[in-house]
């Protein structure tokens, strides 16, 4: 097409650049929204209220902008820009197209996803126009900021959804994580300075999972740790060793095993050996009474340690002693430079996989070792990589 002069100007050229000034526009707006699509194989650690699979952040932020529209009315603030709440609540967890979904209970992996989260939205946002990805991307640093009424109203929908999913299938996913009621009030509390009414409500279908049963106890004191050395400390190893192990592997393994495996790795005899060999036990007392115990065998600096058993009495067990035994395992391994850690386990022991797998160990391979006597310890090695210190010790 030809330009043409109106007055002396000529306007063909004009028309032309801006009509692709919008379709850059229009193009930069289509890719942000096919990048989104993502979102719905974003899967949360909740499931949806059947219970029949796991809920996908599409999904959530769908609830969130329906819950939004039909519970303003419970707001703290009483002139909320509803609008502004369901902008935020779809747009939140479009940075976890990048980096997925953590679960809210997890402190340290919050704070480790933090800064990816930074750098997903700058990416995810950064696809649409200039005063679009602004927008976008100051919705979503006020929703994660919680100092406006919009942002914590948004916020106290985020944590009310899947509270109402898990209490609707009788709190699965807090039993299965061994969380305390008190862990889960911690976290879920700031609930209250958007809506205290749902706070409110949400706190009786705790209380409702807290009769059934559904939590863990808090401990009422940490474990203390100390490095086995003196006879008196091998014994009272090898005894909680007899313990527990007849309980829980006789039904795994058979009895003939278990007392095979007691003589050959955790008699008295057995752990001056392994000691000398220089593995290391730490019995866990917990109320000034043993336990549990753990053993390990580092390997080269910079390496990984081998951790050869963790253990908890059958009486203790689901009030989270195991993981304070095990952060203490973890932090001792880190502290000295260590890059990872693993362990073998039973491919029978269904419960003890899901717990460590659920603690960051991923399995590795198949192990099968012949022990002698006619018995093979047939286990998977699974491995948990270590996050590197400041100031690691020799």
């Amino acid at each position: 097409m030809s330009a043409f002069r109106v007055r002396g100007k000529s306007w063909g050229n004009d028309v032309g650049s801006v009509n692709r000034q919008k379709m850059d526009r229009l193009e930069q707006q289509m890719a942000f929204l096919r990048e989104i699509d993502q979102v719905k194989n974003v899967l949360r650690k909740n499931r949806i209220l059947d219970g029949s699979r796991q809920e996908n952040d599409a999904e959530h932020a769908w609830h969130l902008a329906v819950m939004a529209c039909i519970l303003a009315e419970t707001s703290n603030e009483k002139n909320l820009d509803i609008g502004k709440v369901i902008q935020m609540v779809l747009v939140h967890d479009l940075v976890e197209i990048d980096t997925g979904d953590v679960f809210v209970y997890d402190r340290v992996q919050r704070e480790k996803q933090r800064e990816a989260e930074v750098q997903a939205g700058h990416r995810i946002f950064g696809l649409l126009p200039a005063d679009q990805s602004e927008k976008m991307r100051g919705l979503w640093e006020e929703f994660e900021g919680r100092e406006t009424p919009e942002a914590r109203f948004a916020a106290a929908l985020d944590r009310l959804e899947p509270i109402l999913l898990n209490a609707a299938q009788g709190g699965w996913l807090w039993r299965e994580h061994g969380l305390s009621r008190k862990r889960v009030e911690e976290i879920n509390q700031h609930m209250a300075q958007g809506s205290e009414r749902l706070w409110d409500y949400a706190r009786g279908l705790i209380e409702v999972c807290d009769r059934e049963g559904v939590f863990a106890h808090e401990p009422s004191e940490t474990m203390r740790f100390r490095q086995v050395r003196s006879p008196e400390e091998i014994r009272t190893t090898c005894e909680l060793a007899r313990e527990i192990w007849i309980e829980y592997y006789v039904k795994i393994i058979g009895k003939d095993q278990v007392e095979y495996m007691l003589e050959k790795f955790q008699s008295e005899d057995a752990v001056v050996r392994q000691l000398d060999e220089g593995h290391e036990y730490y019995l866990a007392d917990w109320h000034g009474e043993p336990v549990g115990y753990a053993a390990c065998m580092p390997g080269e600096k910079g390496g990984s340690v081998f951790l050869s058993k963790i253990y908890i009495r059958k009486d203790l067990r689901g009030n989270g002693l195991g993981c304070q035994l095990l952060t203490f395992l973890e932090t001792l391994c880190q502290e000295r430079g260590f890059s990872s850690i693993w362990l073998t386990v039973n491919k029978r022991n269904h419960d003890s996989i899901v717990w460590y797998e659920r603690r960051g160990f991923n399995r590795s391979e198949s192990l099968i070792q012949d022990i002698g006597h006619g018995f093979v310890m047939d286990d998977y090695k699974m491995v948990k990589p270590l996050e590197p210190v400041s100031s690691p010790l020799s």
